[in-house]
């Protein structure tokens, strides 16, 4: 059996001590990883599928950066994935430490770790909140899903390519042109297909795979949420073991008030305005 933690959405800031919204993202992470540390068994790798930073800057992924030892005890590779909040090129630099290389580049790749191969794919476009996969990563990924996988395949994305429940957020909060990666997947030893993105823990069947999205480490939104969208003081991660061919994800709740945090309405012209001055009055 092979077991692995799927964290999403830390939206790290520059400060470890700095709060988003009241909530303080770097001691929710700190928090999640204490919940994992007790877990009886160990898992054999960490996937951390997007918005590893709140707004991009390079402080913020120094903290990050910091915040990843906290998983070095485990022995156990993680792999890191892109979300729309995230900066290519300050990634690039302070976490992979590359200089002078095309930052711009979508940062995408894969790994087999006891048989299964973890396929990891940046779904993120700069500017956009939607999510995108050019020819080039869908002609990468036909490739990698050629390649031996005993133990079968698990595919990591920040944008989940399945509507979710929250109506408010709409189309723009998905993955756009999912079809041309859902032929890709169709009757491929895909196991799951894990995103994050929406905040909310959710199960659905995209192309014959189990698509799941796992709630945030920064803050949840209310999946009963509907013309508007409420984001909750609340965190979670998943955990998976795969065994037999078979992926099963279970989420894990951290504690938390669950009280309204902030919304948003995007029926409202200004709301994004509102949104981030609401922001900028609680730092």
């Amino acid at each position: 059996m092979i077991e692995f933690i799927h964290f999403s959405d830390l939206h790290i800031l520059p400060g470890e001590d700095e709060a988003l919204m009241g909530q303080r993202p770097s001691a929710k992470f700190r928090a999640a990883v204490a919940t994992v540390r007790a877990m009886e068994r160990r898992p054999a790798f960490f996937v951390i599928s997007g918005d590893l930073s709140h707004r991009g800057e390079p402080e913020s992924y120094t903290v990050l950066r910091e915040l990843l030892r906290e998983l070095e005890a485990f022995q156990a590779p993680v792999l890191l994935g892109l979300g729309n909040h995230d900066s290519r090129a300050s990634f690039r630099q302070v976490i992979l430490g590359e200089t002078g290389a095309d930052d711009g580049q979508p940062y995408y790749h894969s790994a087999t770790i006891d048989g299964l191969q973890v396929i990891m794919l940046d779904t993120s476009a700069p500017g956009l909140v939607h999510g995108v996969l050019d020819d080039a990563q869908l002609a990468w990924l036909a490739e990698e899903l050629e390649q031996p996988a005993p133990a079968g395949r698990i595919v990591v994305m920040h944008h989940p390519p399945a509507p979710n429940p929250v109506l408010a957020l709409g189309d723009d909060f998905m993955l756009h042109g999912a079809e041309r990666l859902g032929e890709l997947l169709r009757g491929r030893d895909v196991l799951a297909l894990l995103s994050g993105h929406i905040h909310i823990a959710t199960a659905s069947s995209f192309y014959g795979v189990s698509s799941i999205t796992a709630p945030a480490i920064a803050y949840t939104v209310d999946p009963a949420s509907r013309e508007v969208v409420r984001a909750l003081d609340g965190s979670g991660f998943m955990v998976g073991h795969v065994r037999d061919g078979v992926a099963v994800i279970g989420t894990v709740l951290q504690p938390g008030s669950q009280h309204e945090i902030f919304r948003y309405d995007p029926r409202d012209p200004e709301a994004l305005a509102k949104l981030r001055a609401a922001e900028a009055a609680r730092q």
